[in-house]
């Protein structure tokens, strides 16, 4: 009988054992893109792990994040944006279908904000000191942010102009949310069910969290290192664009690397960050930018006309912190049923 009994309990610890190796847990991995970190938090079991799966899988959209940064960025010689930015109004270029792609989203969104959003910005960024990596400072007279790209497809191939002379292109303001998307898409064709895919703030939610509950992403503070909301979200994406990511203050005025392209100078309409949760990440990552320059009334007009689409706006003046919310989010969070306010925190 004790040996039937020890025997039966080994065997029930086999079976806890073998179980274990299947039930769901979350595994990290990352990777430096984008001028940030690509982080991946990638639902699969112990056996997943152990096989290779997840691995495979998180190279693959690790990989893609990799060549889009190659494809978009200003700085790559080579890259897409570079060879359209160096050809200027000299001739078109041809590019690959995914640059193609963000420039015709990049155009949309343009139409969509009255011009708050527009990657022809580059020329105005330089001027403050942005993207040269030089001194940053408010210059003597702002560059207007003028232009357009003139986008074409033919025989299977995709060409892009920029115009006119001395237009350049920034895809800054979208490129990490597109990426983002990208690499969902990536994962869930190798056949994961849950990740949380994280380009510097740039977030897609796919599927629910090992627990079997949304991923919760935590919102941050513009004015303090604290959390400003938690949001629970699945199979949805969320970006926020503040002015205290990347800027300079020089005569006690804060500047942000958020520009306004009607002016040619950064964003004064008194938002501090705008978040925006939608269904892509590559609306939400360039909207947050607009809405940024737009300010807040305009900002909540808009998104209250875009369908599945809500924002956290946080404003400051005259030294008080007020954070506004779209209906469809503010009734959902207890936290932000009104407009709370509370003094600035630097």
């Amino acid at each position: 009988m004790k040996r039937r009994a020890a025997a039966l309990a080994a065997a029930a610890a086999a079976a806890v054992c073998v179980a274990a190796l299947f039930l769901p847990r979350e595994w990290r991995y990352g990777a430096a893109a984008m001028g940030t970190r690509a982080e991946l938090t990638i639902v699969g079991s112990v056996f997943e792990r152990i096989s290779g799966r997840t691995g495979r899988a998180a190279a693959k959209a690790l990989e893609e994040i990799a060549a889009i940064e190659r494809l978009m960025s200003i700085y790559r010689a080579g890259s897409d944006i570079a060879r359209l930015n160096a050809d200027g109004a000299e001739g078109e270029v041809e590019v690959d279908p995914r640059t193609f792609e963000v420039l015709g989203r990049a155009a949309e969104i343009s139409r969509l904000t009255g011009g708050a959003f527009d990657v022809c910005v580059l020329p105005a960024e330089e001027a403050w000191g942005f993207k040269t990596g030089g001194t940053r400072a408010v210059p003597d007279a702002p560059v207007r942010v003028s232009g357009r790209v003139a986008l074409r497809e033919e025989s299977g191939g995709f060409f892009a102009r920029a115009e006119p002379r001395g237009t350049r292109v920034d895809l800054g303001g979208i490129a990490a949310g597109y990426a983002a998307d990208r690499a969902a898409s990536v994962l869930r064709a190798a056949g994961v069910r849950g990740a949380l895919v994280d380009i510097g703030g740039d977030v897609y939610c796919l599927g629910m969290s090992a627990g079997g509950t949304p991923w919760r992403v935590g919102i941050r503070h513009p004015r303090s290192q604290g959390v400003l909301v938690a949001l629970d979200l699945s199979d949805r994406a969320v970006a926020t664009s503040g002015d205290y990511e990347d800027c300079f203050i020089q005569d006690g005025k804060r500047y942000s690397h958020i520009f306004d392209p009607r002016t040619g100078s950064p964003a004064e309409r008194g938002v501090a960050s705008a978040t925006i949760v939608a269904d892509s990440c590559v609306v939400a990552d360039a909207l947050g930018t607009a809405l940024v320059v737009m300010g807040a009334p305009e900002a909540l007009r808009l998104v209250e006309r875009l369908p599945r689409t809500e924002c956290i706006l946080v404003t400051e003046e005259g030294g008080t912190v007020r954070v506004h919310a779209s209906p469809g989010i503010r009734n959902a969070l207890p936290l932000l049923a009104g407009e709370g306010t509370q003094p600035a925190s630097r």
